[in-house]
């Protein structure tokens, strides 16, 4: 039976029961969202959920947002599934990628479609390059087999995480779609050299020195290689910003003193600012005041293009990666010069670097640039065809 029709006749009555209440108006159709980080936590994570949700606002559906401390395993599935007025749609983000196991039973219950965020998936990666797999490990991509075939829809942020699902497992392609990141408007390039002189001053960033923004995560990124190798050999006149990601427990708390503890024996805490959990309402303020931005992507996810690439590119500065040469982002820079540049160890990032500093791009065009970037690659855009797309399979 063809993907659709097989489709149409399973939620046909989830549809035509939902659609008109007993007085015959037409209801909002509601849709569960399960995450691990909700949309106000700082980072790719929470943003791209929170932009999810605001596509979902703009097509005129109710969501609710559940997060682990709504509920976990089972507790998780009845809560999507028994509550009193039951979800049209579930979706669920991935990883980690058990609790959309039970994301799934509950749209289950629910007796709704699935839909899969699948964004990369490095556990199974490291996994998949062992000879053997230990018991546990090969139940975990027993599981992650399971979810994707069982899924609805399944989205994945590059072409290449999306290859290798429908490879690896036969998914039909049909149920999936490639649902990159974008820029985002709350970031765009605030222009003005008055406001970034205040800016600036208020770091405590001398006025005529070049910024160096890493914005990110302490954990899947390489950042103690970058300071320990990329910033070992540094102009006098460069002060590096970090605006990092981290959780209130005690790995990411140990992970920060450990970078505090490197710029220190390098001897860089004057030259440096590390901030902790930036809201979006300031992230703006950073990414204008920066001249480079600096990406030292972990080899273990060659197929991930990271969201910052798009922040930086949104507000009109240049990237300067440090990845594998048969990375995704390797691939995505060498079709995009203009949006940055790459290399693949550190000896020659610390010469791009010094190069990166001497081209940086003037106030005007960098506004220019953002906003052809912003055009093109604006995710309030590409999400709200995403879940046309999306809705419109299940017809």
């Amino acid at each position: 039976m063809d993907e659709a029709i097989f489709r149409f006749h399973i939620y046909q009555k989830v549809e035509s029961d939902r659609e008109r209440n007993s007085s015959g108006e037409v209801q909002m159709k509601k849709i569960m969202v399960y995450t691990p980080y909700s949309p106000s936590t700082p980072g790719a994570a929470g943003m791209r959920v929170a932009s999810i949700q605001n596509a979902l606002h703009d097509h005129g559906m109710e969501s609710h947002v559940l997060t682990p401390a709504d509920g976990k395993g089972i507790a998780l599935a009845r809560r999507i599934g028994s509550i009193k007025s039951k979800p049209d749609y579930v979706l669920a983000t991935s990883p980690p990628l058990p609790p959309t196991f039970w994301a799934m039973i509950g749209a289950r219950i629910a007796g709704c479609p699935f839909i899969l965020d699948a964004k990369e998936d490095g556990r199974a990666l490291h996994i998949l390059t062992k000879e053997k797999p230990s018991l546990k490990e090969k139940a975990y991509l027993a599981l992650r087999k399971w979810v994707y075939l069982n899924a609805d829809r399944v989205w994945f942020l590059t072409q290449r995480d999306q290859e290798e699902a429908v490879q690896r497992y036969a998914l039909p392609l049909i149920r999936t779609q490639v649902v990159t990141n974008g820029t985002d408007s709350r970031l765009t390039f605030i222009p003005g050299l008055k406001k970034r002189s205040s800016q600036r001053k208020s770091l405590s960033i001398p006025s005529r020195d070049k910024v160096i923004l890493y914005a990110g995560s302490l954990g899947d990124e390489d950042v103690f290689s970058l300071v320990k190798e990329g910033f070992s050999t540094l102009p006098s006149n460069v002060f590096l910003l970090f605006a990092v990601s981290v959780d209130p427990t005690p790995a990411d708390q140990h992970q920060l003193n450990r970078l505090n503890d490197q710029l220190s024996k390098m001897g860089l805490n004057s030259r440096s600012r590390v901030l902790t959990n930036v809201p979006i309402s300031d992230m703006q303020s950073l990414l204008s005041l920066a001249d480079v931005g600096v990406l030292p992507w972990n080899d273990a996810y060659p197929t991930s293009l990271p969201v910052k690439i798009f922040d930086y590119a949104g507000a009109g500065i240049r990237t300067l990666a440090r990845c594998s040469l048969d990375s995704m982002i390797h691939e995505f820079l060498e079709k995009n010069p203009t949006w940055g540049t790459d290399c693949n160890d550190w000896s020659a990032f610390r010469a791009k670097l010094k190069k990166e500093l001497k081209k940086i791009r003037t106030p005007a065009a960098r506004k220019k640039f953002a906003q052809s970037v912003s055009k093109k690659w604006d995710r309030k855009k590409i999400m709200s065809d995403a879940l046309d797309q999306t809705f419109e399979s299940f017809k």
